[in-house]
């Protein structure tokens, strides 16, 4: 298999030509998701803000209720997946780059 031309073929000496192509494309996913995981700190994507809208809201939250079920009973579930979906892709990729 060809070489794709990411890598200077003097770093891939020391890896059997037939792999070369294989390992350019995994560094390519690597480049690709380090910048995904990049973007999405610099966005602050894990991060969620809301207001309390009233007094039994703040009394509720502050009944030692987890925070995901407090934005579940108070009827802010889209934001429950956000905060799930956005922390599980984050610690996600992280792992999946180490």
């Amino acid at each position: 298999m060809n070489p794709i031309g990411i890598i200077d073929s003097d770093r891939l000496a020391g890896i059997p030509k037939r792999y070369w192509a294989r390992h350019e494309y995994c560094f390519h996913l690597h480049d690709l998701m380090v910048g995904l995981t990049r973007e999405m700190a610099r966005q602050e994507a894990d991060h969620v803000q809301f207001d309390i809208e009233s007094e039994e809201e703040l009394e509720l939250l502050n009944s030692g209720i987890h925070a995901l079920d407090f934005l579940d009973v108070s009827g802010r579930g889209n934001l429950e997946r956000r905060v799930v979906v956005d922390h599980v892709s984050m610690s996600l990729y992280g792992d999946m780059l180490t």
